[in-house]
């Protein structure tokens, strides 16, 4: 039969809802794995699926897109089962996006672009420290420190890259990898204790590395506190801790 010559009228409500009602509570027959294995061949080397052939070149309106976002308003998406997300998992590993790539990822979710947008709200130092350069010059700080604590050499526990002159103050050093150092979280919330988070420098960071930490017991002190510890000749195993602490806080033999 010739297509485009004929022409129907449009279905009335009522006919409508006829239809609707004989088709409620059917249920599609499943397909054949013989049926299936067909429309799979039939579909391999398609660059797209044939519907996408009859809206190329067209753009849906903004009428059209806002009826589209009302309907979807308020409904809740099946959660994935446990083969889809293994599968997903399976997809992605090995897979790395370049700095480009992660950058305009990160340019084509900004501002009004991005689905949370709330008419600019967030404050400037929660934006920078959440952008793509603040994340690149952490990863930067800690690849040229090995992912090592400058202060207990510890390597591949929980790590912050801390600003040797603070962040607030120095806003022209916030992404200079020079003016960052690997700090851990234990030893980074140690120094700002003692040296606060205003006027921060290096000479402070030389001091607080340098010194004693009373929390952690230092790489190149091990050897010194063994040799304290068995020069004890009274010394009770079950009172090892307790004599690690005494040589950290200075106290002479007995």
């Amino acid at each position: 039969m010739p297509k485009g010559i004929y022409k129907h009228k449009p279905l009335s409500k009522s006919v409508k809802e006829k239809l609707s009602k004989s088709l409620s509570g059917r249920k599609r027959p499943s397909f054949s794995k013989e049926w299936k294995k067909k429309m799979s061949d039939a579909h391999k080397g398609m660059k797209k699926p044939w519907v996408s052939k009859l809206m190329k070149g067209k753009k849906l309106s903004k009428e059209t897109k806002t009826k589209m976002s009302k309907t979807q308003t308020g409904m809740k998406r099946k959660p994935f089962t446990k083969k889809a997300r293994d599968n997903m998992s399976e997809g992605g590993k090995g897979k790395k996006f370049s700095r480009e790539h992660r950058r305009k990822i990160s340019e084509s979710h900004k501002g009004e672009m991005c689905n949370f947008w709330k008419g600019g709200i967030t404050p400037k130092n929660l934006r920078i420290r959440t952008s793509i350069e603040y994340r690149l010059w952490r990863e930067s700080v800690f690849a040229r420190d090995n992912y090592t604590c400058q202060k207990t050499v510890i390597r591949g526990c929980k790590l912050h890259a801390h600003h040797i002159k603070n962040f607030a103050q120095w806003p022209e050093l916030r992404f200079a990898i020079d003016n960052g150092i690997t700090f851990s979280k234990k030893a980074h919330n140690e120094f700002h204790r003692i040296y606060g988070k205003k006027n921060n420098n290096e000479k402070q960071i030389n001091e607080f590395i340098g010194s004693k930490s009373s929390n952690v017991v230092q790489n190149d002190n091990i050897e010194n506190i063994f040799k304290w510890i068995w020069s004890r000749w009274d010394l009770d195993l079950r009172n090892l801790d307790r004599s690690i602490e005494h040589y950290k806080k200075g106290i002479p033999n007995e």
